[in-house]
């Protein structure tokens, strides 16, 4: 059975509580697989429709040793590159950047990074460090025009390890709206869950 793109946004509306143009961007970026394109409209298999909107939510009270110092959550709308979308540039407090490697397991050299897709886990990576944007990147060049503005920051990360699997992929995490990156889970921050 198939569900049109409308159809299958109303489904993953009523299950995850997310508004239409959401449920189309989760859609988007194929976490109910590639539609079937006719003349007249784009179609869904409904049985994988229904797995994403039934996805399990990550357990905070089940971490993996190495996320228990907290996790950097990351929210993007990319669809075609949701990890690359993320790694910056950005702008970081000194708060984060200093959490992010003082909350680290002793001997541990990464921090855990989580990428959502309103709510939906699409990708992680192990954060290495929030390294200065190069002054030659777009970004960078355009912000100096605004002297006083914080700088920007991009993201050196790897692949994830076992934790990303086992934990995350494949999993709802329910955020409020707000800054595109949260530290969440950190019990460095007051309340645990902190805008970045």
């Amino acid at each position: 059975m198939y569900l049109s793109r409308r159809q299958a946004a109303q489904l993953l509306d009523q299950r995850l509580g997310i508004a239409r143009r959401a449920a189309e961007r989760l859609l988007a970026a194929g976490l109910a697989g590639e539609p079937v394109v006719t003349s007249s409209a784009a179609l869904y298999e409904a049985e994988r429709v229904e797995a994403l909107a039934q996805r399990p939510e990550v357990d905070q009270d089940d971490l993996p040793p190495g996320c228990r110092g907290g996790v950097l959550v990351a929210r993007t709308t990319e669809t075609t590159d949701p990890l690359g979308a993320v790694h910056g540039p950005a702008r970081f407090s000194m708060i984060t950047r200093a959490a992010t490697r003082l909350a680290r397991p002793e001997g541990q050299g990464w921090f855990p990074l989580v990428v959502l897709i309103h709510h939906a886990v699409v990708a992680g990576a192990e954060l290495l460090d929030i390294v200065p944007a190069p002054r030659d990147h777009p970004q960078v060049a355009a912000a100096e025009r605004w002297p006083g503005r914080p700088p920007l920051w991009m993201l050196e990360t790897r692949p994830p390890g076992d934790w990303f699997a086992d934990h995350f992929d494949g999993r709802v995490l329910r955020q409020p709206p707000g800054n595109p990156y949260l530290l969440w889970a950190c019990p460095l921050m007051k309340p645990p869950e902190a805008i970045c």
